[in-house]
């Protein structure tokens, strides 16, 4: 069964991974580590961009499904990156999607 999310929840977790990020990021700083923090803060930036791709290919359940994956315990480490140019795939995928529970 699928986990219904609602906008108090969702921003709880978000603020968490922020949270969790920037202590990587504060800890390494600490350390004098200054080549892992800009990194850490890389990898964030390209996270980030992938993540508003992904929301901008206009299919809500799916980026959805993969923006909260690792909110649930999972066996498997979910990433992803979006490549090409953005297109709208809501039309595209409907008839694809329907019935579908992601």
């Amino acid at each position: 069964m699928e986990k219904e999310w609602d906008v108090v929840e969702v921003l709880r977790y978000a603020r968490h991974d922020w949270l969790n990020k920037l202590q990587l990021i504060k800890g390494n700083l600490a350390l004098n580590r200054l080549d892992r923090a800009n990194e850490i803060i890389e990898e964030i930036v390209n996270e980030s961009k992938h993540e508003s791709k992904l929301t901008n290919i206009n299919m809500r359940l799916f980026a959805g499904f993969v923006m909260t994956y690792h909110w649930n315990n999972h066996a498997v480490r979910l990433d992803v990156e979006v490549l090409g140019e953005l297109k709208d795939y809501h039309n595209t995928m409907s008839s694809y999607t329907t019935g579908v529970a992601i």
